[in-house]
């Protein structure tokens, strides 16, 4: 390992680490593999520790390029993933999975909180200031 350190050279790094990275799968290649080596910490030889900066920001470069997706398929992958959640939530619905039951509870406690106000308000009178007697019945005013 520390012969394949000793005979790196760096000829073929670009001059400027702030523009862009070449296109090149060669030179990606031995980016790669260096930006390896220097994550590794093995001893790395006094030419590679004169651009060590420069290097860790040409990795990070080459890490964010390979590992972010491209304009497409990313565009792509939120579609097809939006179809999917969405075909998912009506087969929960319509199957009486999941989503239906969290519909039913919802609609259960509303009912359930209605019942209690009518309850309230024939035990202790009209406690709303909007709801008023009508025929024995309850009827809210708008």
């Amino acid at each position: 390992l520390i012969g394949a350190v000793r005979g790196i050279t760096l000829d073929w790094i670009p001059a400027d680490p702030e523009g862009p990275l070449p296109l090149s799968a060669s030179f990606r290649e031995k980016l790669g593999r260096l930006c390896d080596l220097i994550e590794s910490g093995t001893t790395l030889p006094p030419d590679i520790e004169v651009r060590l900066p420069d290097l860790k920001k040409m990795c990070a470069k080459l890490y964010q390029a390979e590992r972010a997706p491209r304009g497409i398929v990313k565009s792509t992958l939120a579609t097809v993933s939006a179809i999917l959640v969405g075909a998912w939530a009506y087969h929960s619905y319509e199957t009486k999975g999941i989503i239906w039951k969290l519909i039913q509870d919802h609609k259960r406690a509303k009912a359930k909180a209605a019942r209690a106000a009518r309850r309230r308000a024939q035990i202790y009178g009209f406690s709303h200031p909007k709801v008023r007697p009508l025929n024995g019945g309850f009827v809210k005013d708008r």
